[in-house]
């Protein structure tokens, strides 16, 4: 079964616009901000940046809120920043409001199957970013076989945006234990986040 959406937006446009998607997907809107419960189905999250009362990325309650959801922001008016500073906290995707329909399912396929969208003014963001480290910091980046085992796992996991705590269930150990492992991770990897290390992981250097 589809995954249902969640479309948190105030924009009348915008939710015709995307609205055009449940034919293929349930969808329930939300017209201001409200913090969600654990989800009891398979359930992806549209946010408009716009959206009244939606609290700034590094909000806690943004961070609960990625941690249980696959999470998308869209924007009539997207910038790389704004998407890095969204990608780095969690969010799965980042992407126009008003893109085509067939590039929206293209988000929700990637980001449902697990993926990160990031459009491609952004990636070269991404890559332009990496591309200024250090040059000691880029030499020294290591392949993961470096990493221990359960440092690989943690990376991998990392990688595929999984927050702390879930990471910490799913290897049942601690969360104060996976921040320690991606510490070591980032520093034997170069990399000084989540997203470089995604890059790095998926083969994108």
């Amino acid at each position: 079964m589809p995954a249902t959406l969640i479309i948190m937006s105030a924009d009348p446009g915008l939710l015709q616009h995307w609205g055009a998607l449940a034919s293929r997907h349930p969808v329930t809107i939300l017209n201001q901000w409200l913090p969600l419960p654990p989800p009891s189905i398979d359930v992806m999250v549209i946010i408009d940046t716009l959206l009244p009362g939606l609290p700034p990325c590094t909000d806690n309650h943004i961070a609960e809120l990625t941690a249980r959801y696959k999470t998308i922001l869209v924007s009539s008016t997207p910038s790389d920043a704004e998407g890095v500073s969204w990608l780095s906290n969690g969010a799965a995707g980042y992407c126009h409001a008003f893109a085509a329909h067939g590039t929206l399912q293209q988000v929700l396929d990637v980001v449902g199957g697990g993926g990160l969208w990031v459009g491609r003014s952004l990636l070269a963001t991404l890559l332009r970013s990496m591309q200024t480290l250090p040059a000691a910091t880029t030499a020294t980046v290591a392949p993961l076989t470096t990493l221990t085992e359960r440092e690989q796992e943690v990376a991998r996991l990392a990688a595929k945006g999984q927050s702390n705590k879930e990471i910490a269930r799913q290897l049942d150990i601690t969360e104060r234990t996976v921040k320690a492992h991606l510490t070591s991770v980032f520093q034997k990897l170069g990399v000084s986040d989540r997203l470089q290390l995604t890059l790095l992981i998926n083969g994108i250097q």
